[in-house]
């Protein structure tokens, strides 16, 4: 089969690219809103960019109304934000922050969720329960196409929990994917967790 995405519509698209190109890591961001209480969504355009500054991206698409996702405004307008890295006991959390829901209703007041600060220098906090943390910076935005926006983040702090970290064969401290579990994104209403984890060495 080949399918030619200049003869079929942006929704089509969506949803080939969408069970092609898998897993995709989850973004679980947090942002503040403009009330001051704290919005919660998961998006699954997302991963690291550069190590030189610490750079991550995550791509916007717009609200069904053409309108900006209320995430991107939060960014937009205070600059910082939290990237989440969800476990696989956390999944009916992430995929209920995903309802359409008016802006400045609080995601992680509806489902209660505990928050503690992630570092006495950042201002929001991160969600007491996620394992993993990026607190973020907006470092740009680009318009992508018609409906996408691309936000850049620079990475301030990282938060690992004690329980995710290991040491590898050099005693150096690391983050064990497997105590992570972390969410994989498949297809719509699809989600998936690691498997099984392969070690090769990198040829020389």
């Amino acid at each position: 089969m080949i399918l030619d995405f200049n003869s079929i519509a942006p929704p089509l698209r969506y949803q080939w690219m969408t069970q092609a190109i898998i897993p995709r890591p989850v973004a679980w961001i947090l942002s503040e809103n403009d009330s001051g209480n704290y919005n919660l969504a998961p998006f699954s355009y997302f991963n690291a960019l550069a190590s030189d500054p610490p750079l991550l991206g995550v791509s916007f698409g717009n609200k069904e109304d053409g309108e900006n996702k209320d995430t991107l405004h939060n960014i937009r307008t205070r600059q910082y934000f939290v990237v989440h890295i969800a476990s696989m006991q956390q999944l009916g959390e992430l995929n209920n922050s995903a309802a359409t829901r008016p802006y400045g209703e609080s995601e992680v007041s509806q489902q209660q969720l505990a928050t503690t600060p992630l570092h006495e220098h950042f201002a929001l906090p991160r969600l007491q329960a996620a394992p993993l943390a990026l607190a973020c910076r907006l470092h740009q935005q680009q318009p992508l196409g018609n409906t996408q926006t691309l936000v850049i983040g620079e990475i301030i702090y990282l938060y690992a929990d004690e329980c995710v970290l290991a040491a590898d064969a050099k005693g150096r401290q690391i983050i064990d994917a497997a105590k992570v579990s972390p969410v994989g994104r498949l297809s719509a209403g699809k989600y998936a967790g690691l498997g099984d984890i392969v070690s090769l060495p990198r040829p020389e």
